[in-house]
C-alpha cells in the first residue's frame, strides 16, 4: 500500500498491519527492505514487540500425507503415496506404496521407513527438516531392499496443514 506518510504507517503499525519484517521501500532506496531495517521507519515500531521465533519441531508433529508421481529408473513414472508421523520425541514412522504399469504388467511396492529427524527454522514460514530415516521397500518377490534416507529438504509452510518442497509436491498433514 502506498504511498502513505508517517501519520498513515504510525496508524498501520497500531493496526498489526506493519510489523518488523513487513517489507518497505521509500524514495532513494534501491530495493525493498525489512522495517525495522529502515532508519526513517525503525523508530515508529518501537511498539511493536519482537515476533516470535517459528517453532519447526511443533509445528511439524504430526502425520503428513503426501502423493507425487516420481521417474522410476528403466519402467518411466511410479505413483508414491506415503504418510510419515513425525513425534515430539524425534522418532518418525512411515508407510506408503510406489505403484507403476510396466510393459510387463502392474508393478508396486511397499514401503516402510522408521528413525529419527530435526527440524530447524530457517524464516518465519521456511524450515529445514533432517531426517535418519531407514527405508524398507518390497515388491512382489518379497525380498525388501532397504535404504537411508538422510538428505535435509528445505520445506515451506503454506498453511497450518501444508508445507510445499522447492519441486512444488505438497505434504498434507492428516492427524496430530
Amino acid at each position: 500500500f502506498g504511498p502513505m506518510n508517517a501519520e498513515q504507517l504510525k496508524a498501520k503499525i497500531a493496526a498489526g498491519e506493519v510489523g518488523r519484517q513487513t517489507l518497505v521501500w521509500m524514495e532513494g532506496m534501491t530495493d525493498w527492505q525489512a522495517a525495522a531495517t529502515v532508519a526513517a521507519v525503525a523508530p515508529l515500531l518501537t511498539t511493536v514487540p519482537p515476533q516470535a521465533k517459528f517453532d519447526a519441531s511443533g509445528y511439524l508433529v504430526g502425520t503428513w500425507e503426501s502423493s507425487e508421481t516420481v521417474p522410476l529408473q528403466g519402467v518411466g513414472q511410479a505413483q508414491v503415496q506415503i504418510s510419515v508421523t513425525y513425534r515430539a520425541d524425534g522418532t518418525a514412522t512411515g508407510w506408503g506404496t510406489m505403484t507403476s504399469q510396466t510393459q510387463f504388467g502392474p508393478f508396486q511396492m511397499t514401503i516402510s521407513s522408521q528413525g529419527t529427524w530435526t527440524a530447524e527454522a530457517k524464516t518465519e514460514n521456511s524450515f529445514v527438516l533432517s531426517p535418519n530415516m531407514q527405508i524398507t521397500m518390497t515388491g512382489s518377490s518379497g525380498i525388501p531392499s532397504v535404504s537411508t534416507n538422510n538428505t535435509p529438504a528445505l520445506l515451506t509452510v503454506i498453511d497450518r496443514n501444508t508445507v510445499s518442497a522447492p519441486n512444488g509436491s505438497r505434504s498434507y498433514r492428516v492427524g496430530n
